[in-house]
């Protein structure tokens, strides 16, 4: 088992929250379809504000972790 750490720069608050409305991955569509438009709007208002006030209004950098195992039977 290893666990691999990087960091993901996005150019801006808005950027993240808009690319992950536009079906960033199938969990997050999944997401997305469960809550529908008006609180996934909501949700991603409140990310960009959170990232906005932690960043300003720069660039985001986030970093993300990975648990990366193989295993043989």
């Amino acid at each position: 088992m290893e666990t691999l750490t990087r960091n993901w720069e996005v150019p801006s608050p808005e950027w993240l929250a808009e690319n992950l409305a536009a079906g960033f991955s199938p969990a997050l569509t999944f997401l997305c379809e469960g809550l529908g438009p008006e609180r996934t709007r909501r949700a991603l208002d409140a990310l960009v504000a959170q990232l906005r006030e932690e960043f300003g209004g720069k660039g985001v950098q986030l970093s993300c972790e990975a648990h990366v195992g193989l295993g043989t039977k």
